[in-house]
Formats: structure tokens, sequence, C-alpha cells
């Protein structure tokens, strides 16, 4: 089950206002390997979904931007950049954003100037559901909102689907332009054990 939260009213993007292709992320050094194969995974996924129109430009093993302690946006010129986070590390997450996400996997938090923060709370998340996590989490960043009335759709609040749905192709080609595919993406490539 993914369980997650936006923190921002500017959410979900429309066609004016959809990221500029390709669109580059960091991904945080501490992920393992299995992990950062998944994350690569996820963006195939939204790849695909989007029949190529979405495209990632992804740049591994960046050190962490900054110690990120309190729940904050990130900086103008951060760029995006996925966190790998442990909830219970004190070092690394507040009191406060512990209380507030102890029952979230990940959350995506969008800053300025394109800028925006996934964080994947890597002790919380279960390993069999990690790759839901990235693909939901990476949803937000694309600019989908959660989709409430479809409990089939990897956006859904707390999606246990394995697949990007009809509904989530909906919305995302709405923003971006693309045909819709009549069927799920499935996010598990074939032969992959989770």
């Amino acid at each position: 089950m993914v369980a997650c939260t936006v923190r921002d009213s500017s959410y979900p993007l429309n066609a004016s206002h959809a990221r500029r292709q390709p669109i580059s992320v960091y991904v945080d050094r501490n992920f393992v390997d299995y992990e950062k194969r998944e994350i690569k995974f996820a963006f195939d996924a939204w790849t695909r979904a989007s029949n190529g129109i979405v495209q990632f430009d992804v740049h591994w093993d960046v050190p962490k931007p900054y110690v990120f302690y309190k729940h904050e946006k990130p900086k103008a010129d951060q760029g995006i950049f996925i966190w790998q986070l442990g909830l219970y590390d004190r070092s690394e997450v507040s009191e406060k954003l512990y209380n507030e996400y102890h029952s979230y996997h990940g959350l995506f938090i969008p800053g300025p100037n394109d800028s925006a923060n996934i964080l994947i709370f890597t002790d919380v998340v279960a390993r069999e559901h990690f790759y839901q996590v990235v693909v939901h989490e990476i949803g937000h960043l694309i600019g989908l909102d959660h989709e409430k009335g479809h409990e089939d759709a990897i956006m859904y609040p707390h999606a246990t689907g394995d697949c990007i749905s009809k509904w989530d192709m909906k919305a995302l080609c709405s923003i971006y332009g693309c045909s819709p595919r009549n069927q799920c993406v499935n996010i598990i490539p074939e032969g992959y054990k989770l």
C-alpha cells in the first residue's frame, strides 16, 4: 500500500503548466542498488504511459543538497531531488516531520522555479511496496493529483495497484497532450521480482 501526501495547493498541474521536457531529476546516492533499479523502472513506466512524451534526464548518486531536517520547500535553484530518508533517524528528520508523516511512505513537496523534493521514507515503506511508492510520487512530480474515485489507480491515496491505470493516464494526457491507453501500463517489468 502506498500512503503519501502532497503539501501544496498548486497541484495538480494543467496543460499550460506541464513540466519542460526532459525533466531533469537528481537521485540521492544513499539509495541501495535494488531501489535505484526500481526508481529507473518507475521513470520508464511514466514514459511508456505517456507514449514517450514525458521524458526524464536522471542524474544518479548525487549527494544531498542540504540536510533535510525540517519540512521545508526546496530551494529555488535546487532542481528536482529524490531524497532517501529514514523517519526514525533523528539526525535527518525532525520530531515534527516524524509526527506528521510516520504513517506515510513518501512525500512530494513542490517548490519555486520548477524545483521539487520527493521524500522516500525507506525505513517505513515495505520492500515489496517501494516501487509503487516511487511510481506514485513521480506521478505527483509530473503534475498528477490523487485519483480518489478509483482504487485501481496508482495515484489513489492508498494505492495497492500494480499498474498505471487508465484513470492515471487520462489525467497524465490532459496535462501533456498524449493519447491515453485503454489498458493499464504494468509498472512491474516483465520477469522482475519485487
